[in-house]
């Protein structure tokens, strides 16, 4: 008989492992809402739980102050008993920790790796956090922290103890003295006719708290975290925008309060409008497809939203991936699939379910994004596939109604508004820069650098990075954007581009040396932007010389992240203003096209003016910046040649 070999594993595994996690905020979060709704399903299992879905949970947030902070908890009215934790909670990669070992007979568990919200609790916060749970009138709490001495996870502050009052469980875990909100939230509770405080004075019902150990966080300014104090809603916001909070948000309900004061009465994941003219579009995967031996193994559906999903709603712009029970196991960004490049993918969202044995070994512990594997691989070169089919058919449906013909009127005063764009703004850059100083706190421009293939890059000319600097989004925070381009592209005029191996670039930073480095995929740009045509001209980023195909759905003025980094902005010629404007009063060479065609030109040029102010100042304030729209507005139309004047009052071809 064969002497099996035990399993040793070191707890240095779990310094490990946690440094992996690089938590945020609202993913810990998720992680703790996620083991509420486990605690729920399981005593709905059992038969204990009086709610058969939307049950109550609280966030609250605490703002720091003389004492330390800022803190948070979780608060849900379940509650488990000592051996439980005993036996389950603390076992970390513990796969069967959901079903408590495989005695809880539930397919509705959301399970998972056993990790995550212990790693939360331990990584993210200086001295752990505290777990408490309370349930028929015994008390159980624990702190997990990473403990000075090796080997262990925290330490007990109560076992199985006995304590009546599940008010005194409460004022344990959050002293009202603190200001904590449960008090209010339960009456809330009761005044919405939920008999939360009734059942758990007759001991039908218990209660689990998780809040950081005395609020002392591991990273003191994090992205929700300004100081000591919370940036409440944006912490909110990254919370419904997690993937693993999807499910708890949409079977719990969910309330937030901040400081004390109840603030959000109810969590919902985000919502768009969908576009009416599409059709849901739904596929089925067969096992086949990506070299498994089963037949149906999942199905896709794709969505269209009626406006590109970009600010707020970016996040949503991918395919969300669950397993069987509709628990999210992943999810993939548009951008990170094997698509062709085309404006209409900012449009489409959609998920993915899979039901194949095995799901489990391309699952990640964070679940953000499948497992690295020959049958994750082929996964997403099927969504690949099926989202690349259903925009090109979008996209042939759009070049039916193309108006090249009547565009190329208009392509003669194209030249000559990007010929004026160009020189105002390289007057504007020379006058706004030739009186600045070099910041010793950071900024400026940095120090030419040289890249691996040789080539000197610019301070300015040339892009030696592939992340371009775009305007602050709503949170007055700077986006950065990653992309590359083909190695040959045509320019506008269809004649082909060479591209550099790039250089390594000085960039904003300290004393204005800090260096990026750079990329064979970026391509040498036109310092200045030009205005092309949709539908018209060539596309430069663009291998094959085709146009850009844009929708009636599409701004007026449009530029993605492939377009930034070939300088390029789009004026949308299938937008419905211009499409009346070209069908049904006299084509490209009637005046309201034109008032078009000029009026995009000046907001490019307001965008672009606005990048450069950026680079001088990196917050304006919302006066100077309506000041400055408004001057830039009156310059550029003011310095228009007479003649292109002419040509664009009088409706007569440009020379």
């Amino acid at each position: 008989m064969k002497k099996m070999i035990p399993t040793k594993i070191s707890p240095d595994l779990l310094d490990t492992i946690g440094r992996s996690f690089k938590f945020r905020h609202a993913k810990g979060v998720a992680e703790w809402l996620k083991n509420s709704l486990d605690s729920y399903l399981r005593l709905r299992a059992a038969g204990e739980e009086s709610l058969d879905g939307r049950w109550p949970v609280l966030i609250e947030l605490m703002d720091g102050g003389r004492k330390p902070g800022p803190n948070l908890a979780v608060v849900d009215f379940g509650g488990t008993d000592y051996g439980v934790v005993k036996d389950f909670f603390l076992h970390w990669g513990d796969t069967s920790a959901a079903t408590h070992g495989g005695h809880v007979s539930s397919d509705s568990l959301t399970g998972g790796h056993g990790n995550g919200g212990k790693f939360y609790m331990r990584e993210m916060w200086t001295r752990g956090a505290r777990f408490l749970t309370w349930r028929c009138g015994k008390c159980t709490s624990l702190v997990v922290n990473k403990s000075i001495e090796k080997g262990k996870t925290g330490y007990w502050e109560m076992e199985d103890e006995e304590m009546p009052r599940w008010r005194d469980a409460l004022e344990f875990a959050l002293p009202i003295a603190e200001k904590w909100a449960w008090n209010s939230y339960l009456q809330r509770l009761t005044d919405h006719g939920a008999a939360i405080e009734e059942e758990l004075a007759s001991g039908r019902r218990g209660l689990t708290v998780v809040v950081g150990f005395s609020g002392e966080q591991v990273w003191s300014s994090n992205d929700v975290v300004h100081g000591k104090k919370w940036n409440a809603q944006k912490l909110i916001d990254e919370i419904v925008r997690t993937n693993q909070a999807t499910r708890p948000i949409r079977e719990l309900s969910i309330t937030v309060a901040v400081n004390g004061t109840l603030k959000l009465e109810k969590m919902e994941l985000e919502k768009v409008d969908l576009d009416p003219d599409f059709q849901t579009r739904r596929f089925d995967l067969q096992g086949t497809e990506i070299g498994l031996a089963s037949e149906k193994i999942g199905q896709l559906t794709i969505r269209k939203s009626a406006s590109q999903l970009k600010g707020l709603h970016k996040q949503m712009n991918g395919i969300a991936i669950s397993d069987g029970k509709r628990n999210p196991i992943a999810f993939h960004p548009m951008d990170e699939l094997p698509i062709k490049a085309s404006a209409f993918t900012a449009f489409f969202f959609g998920d993915l379910s899979l039901t194949f044995h095995g799901i489990g070994d391309i699952t990640s512990n964070d679940r953000e994004r499948l497992v690295p594997s020959p049958v994750a691989d082929a996964i997403s070169s099927w969504l690949g596939a099926k989202i690349t089919e259903v925009v090109g058919e979008l996209e042939d449906e759009q070049k039916q109604t193309k108006l090249d013909e009547a565009l190329s009127d208009a392509s003669a005063i194209n030249d000559l508004l990007n010929k004026h764009a160009e020189s105002f703004l390289e007057k504007f850059e020379s006058e706004i820069l030739v009186d600045y100083l070099e910041d010793l706190d950071g900024g400026g421009f940095g120090d030419e650098g040289t890249g691996e293939g040789g080539r000197e890059s610019d301070k300015r000319d040339d892009i030696g990075i592939t992340e371009i600097p775009d305007l602050p989004d709503a949170a007055g925070e700077k986006e950065f954007i990653e992309t590359s381009v083909p190695d040959v592209a045509p320019d506008a005029d269809g004649q082909p581009v060479e591209l550099d191996s790039a250089g390594v670039g000085g960039d904003v930073g300290k004393h204005g040396t800090k260096e990026q480095p750079g990329s064979t995929r970026s391509k040498r740009r036109p310092r200045f932007p030009r205005v092309l045509l949709s539908g018209h001209h060539s596309d430069p980023t663009n291998p094959e010389g085709n146009t850009k195909t844009l929708s009636r759905m599409h701004p007026p003025l449009y530029q993605d992240d492939t377009d930034r980094l070939a300088n390029v902005w789009w004026i949308n010629t299938a937008h419905p203003f211009a499409e009346i404007a070209i069908k049904q009063t006299g084509g490209a060479q009637s005046p309201s096209f034109r008032s078009y065609h000029l009026f995009m030109f000046r907001d490019m040029v307001q965008r672009e003016t606005m990048r450069l102010l950026q680079k001088r100042e990196a917050e304006i304030e919302v006066d100077r910046l309506e000041t400055e729209l408004d001057e830039i507005s009156n310059q550029f139309l003011a310095e228009l040649p007479y003649s292109l004047v002419q040509s664009l009052v009088e409706g007569q071809k440009a020379a």
